[in-house]
């Protein structure tokens, strides 16, 4: 019986000894035949970032001229009470540049003074026989512009107002001879701003 036992340990220690031997002999090729494959990770990382979509973002545009007309509408009174005072602003700085007191507004054929702004201005690098003489003739209409840049909703003195519109007068240069004379057009712009609440009115002229 105790031989019999021994015959069976030693041939499962054989039979243990010939699976670990196997074993490690598959275990090893199996590593080989991994270290021949050459992994591209950049290629894997295209394919995978290849699959993704990203989805358009479609920006809706914003309708400006519908803001500027609902902001018009809500504050229609106060744009329109705003211009009503840049445009005395304007007035009073106009008359003052050209030599006028408040409210002597030019009518047709009214003559602007030597020192007025307007008369320097028509008058630069002309020869006149005597004295050149400068009328105004009229104001274009049309071209008239006034727009509220800001409206000082936060704060009164942030108000700011652009204005501009333009002249035609008629320059005769000889004195004793009427029928020597040009006409010409005289660009005016202006820019309204407040200080301490008051609002002045810088003039500026081309030609």
């Amino acid at each position: 019986m105790q031989a019999n036992q021994t015959s069976v340990i030693w041939t499962i220690v054989v039979c243990s000894l010939v699976l670990l031997i196997v074993g490690l002999f598959a275990a090893s090729n199996v590593n080989n035949n991994l270290k021949l494959i050459d992994v591209d990770e950049g290629a894997i990382a295209t394919a995978v970032l290849a699959g993704i979509v990203i989805p358009e973002v479609t920006i809706p545009e914003v309708d400006t001229e519908a803001i500027d007309e609902l902001w018009e509408g809500f504050y229609s009174d106060k744009i329109e009470t705003l211009e009503g005072l840049a445009e005395e602003a304007f007035d009073e700085q106009f008359l003052d540049d050209n030599d006028r007191g408040v409210g002597e507004w030019f009518y047709k054929d009214d003559v602007f003074s030597e020192d007025s702004k307007i008369y320097e201005l028509v008058t630069d690098g002309i020869e006149c026989d005597g004295d050149c003489v400068v009328k105004f003739v009229k104001e274009y209409k049309d071209d008239y512009e006034i727009e509220v840049i800001n409206l000082g909703l936060d704060e009164i003195d942030d108000r700011l107002v652009e204005l501009s519109t333009v002249i035609r007068v008629k320059v005769l240069t000889d004195e004793d001879d009427p029928d020597e004379y040009f006409f010409d057009k005289v660009y005016i712009d202006s820019t309204v701003t407040s200080d301490d609440t008051d609002l002045e009115a810088e003039v500026t002229y081309t030609l």
